[in-house]
């Protein structure tokens, strides 16, 4: 929908919210006041910027995510249109576009989702721990010894890729250029994505779809232990459980969902511990605290502020009408602040009891598959920089510069420093 149409007429029209700009640098650094006027005044809004509406409250939320036959999840990875003069690149569309995980609904999720499943389940991801914590001390071993690094790069941005590649048995020469193709479908969900640079990443996404059907090909040909080719070998009535687009689309997501939101997730758990001390010298002291701490900061500051669906019918959500064919916006962070869930809510407090209740990892049938694998890493990792980073901190007072994602929510650099 157009910016011409932000009239009084529109259901869901506020004279603040509907002109928001998540990617105003203010926002980008704290969203969580625009968030707290939409909770009160206008908990479902129309916005310009999404061209649809976003909405805030918890019990909202819920009774989306609940109701997938009228909130599809197709799409809901956000807009896969290839510009018309790079289809040729991609004649089948983006690699991960193919309804499939995120992006699909019952009974085809269901049917491919309980494949996953086996792969991700507690007990299986529990026995990777050896692998997350070997591939955490390579990387604090590049910087132990320096007393200080630029965190993000050095360590946030790689450790999630480099285990889930691992975990998918991703040749090991080819892990970098697999996570930066996983990284760029991130910026495909900028609605303002420059055409110069869409048009690169469309070029690098290409390899992407080419590195898939190689790998894919491969695996069938010289099965192994991992996750792929378990969906590969799976048969429904002596055929293919999955068809090729889902095997592609499943890898895909498996690759973004597992490096994207955790990488976040890292910065922000080592930030928010930093910017309160006293609950950072707890959590040295007492190492049972890390969890908690993990669970806060991913209720406190979402590395995923929200994600879309997609209506297939006229419905009525907070009072507001939205037609058929609208795009929704599901604002974790704001549920995860919601005061009518969770007593001071903008208090990052290690010791509540109530943290877990957060939707960070969604609910329901799109619950994230990989939330056991995110919460180990974060547990691995943290235990690991306190054992030795010791006296870590901010090694400068510069501004925090936040990444230009719409709905994610993570810092671009995090310089540290630390006692040798």
């Amino acid at each position: 929908m157009s910016s011409a149409t932000h009239s009084t007429s529109i259901s869901g029209y506020h004279p603040v919210l509907t002109h928001w700009s998540p990617l105003d640098p203010a926002e980008l650094a704290n969203p969580y006041p625009t968030l707290a006027m939409a909770r009160r005044e206008a908990p479902v809004f129309f916005s310009e910027f999404f061209g649809g509406w976003v909405v805030t409250r918890y019990d909202d939320i819920l009774a989306v995510v609940k109701d997938t036959k009228t909130f599809s999840n197709k799409g809901s990875l956000g807009p896969a249109i290839v510009p018309d003069d790079s289809r040729h690149l991609l004649p089948n569309g983006y690699p991960w576009a193919y309804p499939s995980l995120e992006n699909n609904d019952p009974p085809d999720h269901t049917r491919i989702r309980r494949l996953a499943n086996q792969a991700f389940k507690s007990t299986v991801i529990a026995a990777q721990e050896p692998s997350v914590l070997r591939i955490t001390e390579e990387l604090i071993a590049k910087f132990e010894g320096h007393g200080a690094v630029e965190f993000m790069s050095q360590f946030a941005n790689l450790l999630p890729g480099y285990v889930m590649c691992e975990i998918l048995s991703v040749p090991r020469a080819m892990t970098e250029p697999v996570v930066q193709w996983s990284d760029e479908m991130i910026a495909l969900l900028d609605p303002n994505l420059p055409h110069d640079e869409m048009t690169r990443i469309v070029q690098n996404q290409a390899r992407w779809y080419e590195f898939c059907q190689e790998f894919i090909a491969d695996r069938r040909a010289n099965p192994g232990e991992d996750i792929m080719t378990r969906l590969i070998q799976a048969r429904v009535d002596d055929h293919a459980a999955l068809t090729e687009p889902e095997l592609i689309s499943a890898f895909c997501h498996f690759l973004i969902g597992g490096n994207e939101t955790t990488r976040r997730l890292l910065g922000n758990l080592v930030l928010c511990l930093l910017d309160h001390p006293d609950q950072l010298a707890a959590v040295i002291e007492d190492r049972s605290l890390v969890e908690p701490a993990v669970l806060e900061t991913l209720r406190y500051m979402s590395s995923v502020r929200g994600l879309y669906r997609n209506t297939t019918a006229d419905v009525a959500l907070g009072n507001v009408q939205i037609p058929a064919g609208a795009a929704v916006v599901l604002m974790w962070a704001s549920a995860n602040h919601d005061e009518d869930k969770f007593g001071a809510p903008e208090t990052f407090d290690i010791f509540r009891t109530d943290a877990d209740r957060h939707l960070s990892f969604s609910r329901g049938a799109h619950f994230c598959i990989g939330a056991p694998l995110a919460l180990l890493e974060a547990r691995v990792a943290l235990n690991a920089i306190l054992d030795k980073m010791p006296g870590l901190r901010r090694s400068d007072d510069s501004p925090l510069v936040w990444s230009p994602l719409v709905l994610h929510m993570g810092l671009e650099q995090l310089q540290l420093a630390w006692d040798t």
